[in-house]
């Protein structure tokens, strides 16, 4: 046993890295649409997962981002187990996400651009989704 007994320890937050790998996910029974995003906002939360809105999507889907494909698995074993949703998963083209700031001239260029799409996470934080390295590379 170790007694520490000086100043409190802080720990630092594990950092988000950024995903790499995009999935969009729906519900197979679209009741079980509040089940969906509550899950997904608690594996968010874990760092399992990065929740976003689909770009131009519908209310049912929502866009996944993970730093491995494996995790999409994880995702789906645990929304079956813990939330009792059966889960629809499609590839989807992107290349790389990245958070904007609040430059609102920033934001509507890339919104502008054919190879880019701005939508944001399940807090509201505005990202912008690439479809080709070049176009991440060219922002």
């Amino acid at each position: 046993t170790t007694i520490y007994s000086d100043d409190p320890v802080k720990f630092d937050v594990i950092p988000l890295f950024t995903p790499e790998h995009f999935m969009k996910v729906s519900t197979k029974d679209p009741f079980k649409r509040k089940q969906l995003r509550e899950g997904l906002k608690q594996l968010a939360e874990e760092g399992v997962v990065h929740v976003f809105e689909v770009p131009n999507g519908v209310g049912n889907e929502l866009l996944l981002g993970t730093v491995g494909a494996l995790q999409f698995d994880v995702v789906k074993h645990r929304m079956s187990t813990e939330y009792n949703t059966e889960l629809h998963m499609n590839s989807v083209s992107y290349h790389a996400a990245r958070w904007l700031s609040d430059d609102q001239e920033v934001s509507d260029k890339l919104e502008s651009s054919y190879s880019t799409h701005v939508t944001t996470d399940m807090e509201g934080n505005p990202i912008v989704l690439f479809d080709s390295g070049y176009a991440l590379n060219q922002a």
